[in-house]
């Protein structure tokens, strides 16, 4: 199993929600094909 795996699986299981880092969900969401658009600034959006 990769890192990704183990990633979604942490997310999924619902008892680690809050010790994810912003780039481990980061990479959760690009993976399975999200785009980002970052603006001005820290924020960032994902769509598809």
């Amino acid at each position: 199993m990769g890192r990704f795996e183990k990633l979604v699986m942490r997310l999924l299981s619902g008892s680690a929600d809050s010790n994810f880092s912003f780039e481990e969900l980061r990479l959760i969401l690009l993976n399975p094909g999200f785009h980002e658009r970052t603006g001005g600034g820290s924020h960032r959006i994902f769509y598809q």
